[in-house]
């Protein structure tokens, strides 16, 4: 929808996206906290059974908000790139939008889709910053592996730093 369609705010959602990409993981992170930990939102997630703040949960929140907007603008320079004439050909063979989607459009755009999974994963992987806030560096609970190598190094182990037991 980015890719081919206009509509009101898009250029807000476009923003949103970016969002991420434009502030130190750090602060992304306590923004997060600070939106997770809001009385409103507690309040939801507490009545649905939802823990996020300090749970592994919460690590792959973090780690999502760092990396989405690595896959969002990777699929979206796809979609825009593939040729429209073999959609609109396969609707004129009768083709639903859907099926279109599913038969024509993803097959032409995975191998950058890929790409952009193998990017989105390699960071997602690496983050630091807004996991820590987020989720904390509980050992074998919410570490993840630059948090396992942050915390032996801290603690004077930095031979098992090197190879991130915790992980």
């Amino acid at each position: 929808m980015l890719a081919r369609q206009d509509f009101p705010g898009k250029v807000l959602v476009d923003t949103l996206i970016d969002l991420p990409m434009t502030m130190t993981p750090l602060v992304a992170g306590v923004g997060l906290l600070f939106l997770l930990g809001s009385d409103g939102i507690r309040q939801v997630l507490d009545r649905l059974g939802i823990q996020l703040l300090f749970t592994p949960w919460g690590a792959v929140l973090a780690q999502v908000l760092i990396a989405a907007p690595i896959m969002t603008r990777t699929s979206r320079s796809a979609f825009a790139s593939s040729d429209v004439r073999f959609e609109q050909a396969a609707q004129t063979l009768g083709l639903k939008p859907w099926q279109v989607f599913l038969r024509i459009s993803l097959p032409m755009a995975r191998p950058v889709i890929l790409g952009g999974l193998v990017l989105c994963w390699a960071r997602a992987v690496g983050e630091f910053g807004a996991t820590l806030m987020v989720a904390g560096a509980t050992r074998f609970r919410t570490e993840t592996l630059p948090m396992a190598v942050y915390l032996n190094i801290s603690s004077g182990e930095v031979g098992i730093a090197w190879y991130a037991p915790g992980c």
